[in-house]
């Protein structure tokens, strides 16, 4: 004898995963919660993908020489920072689970304005796949001279204005001695 509750259906009422099947319907949605998942799904991916970044800087400290370039382990150091940052966690709280819960607890069917949502996820994957290929394209040298450029900036901008006309001569010959330096070196090595 089987015995059926009279509140149990047994059909499969719509919801936000079984609305649409395809990968149409979840690349052009404008429900909250797919654009979630759909952001949750990128920032794990940049996730695995800055890991293997530091997973590369790990690596080359196993030998003392390095297996890698001081330039290479440079980019490493600095694209596992800035996908860590700008592409895991930064968007992490407000993308995911802005999208999905905020929605759900004001009572809205949906956000204000959906299609910008979608628009904001396209964007956010874009500008992932820019930074990732500015290595291939010998972006994101690291640190070095660049860090070095901005503390002789800041420090000629303070002596500008405590004292007006004698900076700008300090200040030419500050910002030259970095690049000099580092010739000097590349120099030595070869």
């Amino acid at each position: 004898m089987s015995t059926t509750l009279p509140f149990a259906s047994t059909e499969m009422h719509p919801n936000y995963l079984n609305v649409d099947y395809g990968w149409k319907s979840w690349l052009f949605t404008t429900d909250h919660k797919r654009i979630a998942l759909l952001y949750l799904f990128s920032i794990t991916a940049f996730f695995f993908v800055g890991g293997a970044f530091a997973v590369g800087m790990r690596v080359n400290l196993l030998v003392p020489e390095g297996l890698f370039s001081h330039d290479t382990y440079n980019k490493l150091f600095t694209m596992h920072g800035i996908i860590m940052v700008f592409f895991f966690l930064v968007p992490s709280i407000p993308a995911t689970l802005g999208n999905f819960l905020v929605p759900l607890m004001i009572g809205a069917r949906d956000l204000a304005f959906p299609r910008i949502n979608l628009l904001s996820w396209y964007i956010y994957i874009v500008g992932g796949i820019i930074t990732l290929t500015a290595v291939d394209e010998g972006g994101a040298k690291g640190s070095g001279s660049d860090g070095e450029y901005g503390r002789y900036e800041f420090t000629c901008q303070l002596l500008e204005l405590a004292m007006p006309p004698t900076p700008a001569i300090a200040c030419a010959v500050m910002l030259e001695l970095p690049p000099a330096a580092a010739e000097f070196d590349d120099a030595e090595s070869e």
